[in-house]
């Protein structure tokens, strides 16, 4: 499973259905975790620590975005939800 530490917005805005996209930059590392994952289900954290709030989301899909400046992974999410 995919683990994403976002800033509080972020978080809330996700939770709130506003966001439904997750962006990381294309290095090793990520494109390591995105293509041997093994779920395609995601977990969104608030922070680092064990006691942030997290939640749960589908991947919907995983595009590669491409600009003048820079190339990143946007990870579209639906059915986001509480932990239980």
């Amino acid at each position: 499973m995919l683990t994403f530490s976002v800033t509080k917005k972020k978080f809330d805005d996700i939770v709130s259905g506003e966001d439904k996209f997750l962006y990381k930059e294309i290095k090793k590392y990520w494109t390591d975790r995105i293509q041997n994952r093994t779920s395609d289900t995601v977990l969104i954290k608030n922070g680092y620590s064990q006691t942030v709030p997290m939640r749960h989301a589908d991947i919907v899909d995983i595009a590669l975005i491409k600009t003048k400046c820079d190339s990143r992974y946007e990870i579209r999410i639906s059915n986001v939800r509480e932990i239980k």
